[in-house]
């Protein structure tokens, strides 16, 4: 079983920093966005602990993947507006 989980979409109002991390330098104001990310089993590592990985999504593509933690430092780079479900 897969479970996927996509958020809605954010639009990028203001770059608040510069950044040069690997697909987040990328994008600019006006840039529409999402996150998901997948469960699944994990198994191998030590006590069984992996970090979520969780992929941010432009125009249909994975331009960035991150930890959760490294997600939270990147996006204080930007400053994001949410778009409406039926936008």
């Amino acid at each position: 079983m897969k479970i996927k989980l996509t958020s809605q979409k954010y639009r990028v109002a203001a770059i608040v920093k510069k950044t040069k991390a690997q697909g987040y330098s990328q994008l600019k104001v006006g840039d529409e966005i999402s996150f998901s990310c997948n469960f699944v089993r994990t198994t191998g590592a030590s006590r069984g602990n992996y970090a979520l990985g969780v992929g941010v999504w432009r125009d249909g593509e994975c331009i960035a993947g991150s930890s959760q933690n490294e997600l939270f430092t990147r996006l204080a780079c930007f400053e994001l507006t949410p778009l409406s479900e039926d936008a």
